[in-house]
């Protein structure tokens, strides 16, 4: 018995040619986006897509030389953006660009860059002149070329990532003619932050050059924060003079009505860096302290440490007349201050310097270019004065209440310039003992001259004829002092003082130096 053969369904047939049909539509689409899409990336269609890509990131308009493909990898020779706004920069260019691209992410409709390498990147500020009060209108940028099929357009990507970029010479230039914040040959890794625009920086193996500052930083690493309205430094870490390290931290904004601020740490900068030629040999130590730095300010609370003064006349002349050789070389166990420099002055202020068991000089100093002008605290050890005659009842008899215990008290005043120093307490010590000569029998003054050329080094011969000589000039003007009255004497007196003083000078040698 025959089988009877089954009919084939035509409906079925058609169903399946349909299917089939649909699925050669769709893969010939795909595979003529895709080949659609490679040759576009090759156009220059492409090229002013990305441009306007990088253009609208940036709120500028951006500009790329062309583009050279091998694989996944393009190669820029230049790009630069400008910008279209009211930013703080003029230029962004980059030179020696290539671009690592994922064509799979083109179909979640994103132009993934892999990575970015710069062989260059340099930002130049402009002035608040450049700046523009007004902005052009805005204009909205079409991605897609006009000879792509319509269908075609909502597969193009139409938003770009970038997972990292590496530049090898990052260089930030300040506007011309213009004392600003200079970066060269940084290296320099940046990734997209959280925020939209925003970048997460990090840095190493730079230059950076700070206003007023002539000495240029080593940046050893850096971490900062970009985005369209400012450089935020999050931590800075820079070699300076010697061996001296700089940390910072602050803001660099690119908006006209804003400026940069720094803060930071200083440590280990040793004086022999800072310090001119004449004090090298008097003056030693290691200084550190925290800083605030703007424009037209630097503020430090500053430390010196292992700190050293020696090699300084008028130490050699107190150590002599006291007969304690520490004056010689004074060690300072504390030597801190608050420095305030604005312009050509400078602020010296809660100054303390004390060697332990011997002085303490605390008050203010004002430096006016290279003229100085200063009120001090000057305490030292009862035990100092001894061999000064006058010095505790006439010279050191302030009180301060805040002063450490076990020190007497004066004032000193300082005038003059950073190279010739005058100061008020040598004349006024001599005046002491002038006034203290006049309370004594004619022999202990002789004996008291005699002490005064010990303690120079220089013998003094205290012969009868110059001790008259002291006594008598001091006498005659003395006269006066008796005849005179009120405001009278009292000149008199001090004419008197200052003429035994005169006389003290030329009779032991250390008074006329």
């Amino acid at each position: 018995m025959k089988q009877r053969k089954k009919k084939s369904n035509p409906l079925l047939r058609i169903l399946l040619w349909v299917m089939l049909l649909a699925v050669l539509v769709v893969g010939g689409a795909g595979v003529y986006g895709y080949v659609w899409i490679r040759q576009y990336i090759k156009s220059p269609a492409f090229q002013k897509m990305m441009a306007q890509q990088l253009g609208n990131a940036m709120k500028g308009e951006a500009t790329l030389d062309s583009l050279n493909w091998s694989g996944p990898n393009v190669f820029i020779s230049r790009a630069g953006v400008t910008p279209r706004g009211t930013q703080g920069w003029k230029l962004i260019e980059g030179e020696g660009v290539q671009a690592s691209l994922d064509f799979d992410a083109a179909r979640r409709g994103v132009w993934r860059v892999t990575r970015i390498t710069m062989d260059q990147l340099r930002m130049d500020l402009r002035s608040v002149a450049e700046i523009p009060q007004e902005l052009p209108p805005g204009t909205e940028l079409d991605t897609a070329p006009p000879s792509m099929p319509g269908w075609l357009k909502r597969w193009l990507p139409t938003r770009t990532q970038i997972d990292e970029v590496q530049v090898d010479r990052f260089s930030l230039v300040p506007p011309p003619k213009t004392d600003g914040v200079t970066v060269k040959e940084l290296k320099l890794v940046a990734k997209p932050a959280v925020d939209e625009g925003a970048w997460l920086l990090r840095g190493a193996d730079g230059i950076l050059t700070l206003p007023g500052v002539q000495e240029k930083f080593e940046v050893t690493s850096a971490t900062a924060r970009l985005d369209a309205r400012l450089l935020a430094l999050n931590d800075v870490v820079a070699r300076w003079m010697g061996d001296s390290e700089v940390t910072a931290r602050g803001d660099l904004p690119f908006e006209k009505d804003k400026t940069w601020s720094f803060s930071g740490h200083l440590s280990n900068l040793d004086l022999k860096h800072v310090l001119g030629a004449e004090w090298l040999s008097k003056v030693s130590g290691v200084l550190g302290g925290d800083y605030e730095a703007t424009p037209t300010t630097l503020k430090a609370k500053s430390q010196v440490k292992n700190g050293v003064i020696e090699n300084i006349p008028v130490l050699n002349y107190v150590a002599d007349f006291t007969r304690t050789q520490r004056f010689r070389r004074v060690v300072l166990d504390q030597a801190t201050a608050e420095i305030e420099r604005t312009g050509d002055t400078t602020y010296i202020r809660k100054l303390v310097l004390q060697s332990n068991g011997l002085v303490r000089v605390e008050g203010d100093v004002t430096l006016q270019g290279r003229a100085i002008q200063g009120k001090l605290m000057v305490g030292v050890l009862p035990d100092s004065l001894r061999w000064i005659p006058g010095s505790q009842t006439n010279v050191f008899t302030e009180q301060h209440a805040a002063g450490p215990p076990g020190f007497v008290w004066t004032h000193v005043n300082i005038t003059g310039t950073v190279d010739a120093i005058r100061e008020d307490l040598s004349n006024r010590l001599l005046i002491a003992m002038g006034k203290a000569a006049l309370d004594v029998p004619l022999d202990l003054a002789g004996r008291s001259l005699e002490i005064l050329g010990d303690a120079t080094g220089t013998p003094v011969p205290m012969t009868p004829a110059a001790v008259k000589e002291v006594t008598t000039e001091v006498i005659k003007t003395g006269t006066e002092v008796i005849q005179g009255t009120g405001g009278a004497a009292e000149k008199t007196m001090e004419k008197a003082v200052e003429t035994g003083v005169d006389v003290l000078k030329g009779v032991v040698p250390i008074f006329g130096k």
